[in-house]
């Protein structure tokens, strides 16, 4: 039951914060590897917020700080 309300809560936060105006498709500084929120929920396996972002227009062919996208390897 706990997992079920955590998800809820993590998608619940993530359209919260669209709605007020994040950038879905903002990116850390270069000190941080210029990664979007859909990068690192990829790299942790967070498929939940994956799905979410990109159901949000995330882009996920954005390029990080090596210049790869979210497919490359």
């Amino acid at each position: 039951m706990s997992e079920i309300i955590f998800l809820w809560f993590k998608q619940s936060t993530i359209k919260l914060l669209v709605a007020a105006g994040a950038n879905v498709n903002l990116q850390t500084g270069s000190f941080r590897g210029n990664v979007s929120a859909l990068m690192l929920a990829a790299a942790k396996g967070h498929l939940d917020v994956v799905k979410e972002l990109v159901e949000l227009k995330a882009l996920p062919d954005k390029k990080g700080g090596s210049q790869q996208t979210l497919f490359a390897n």
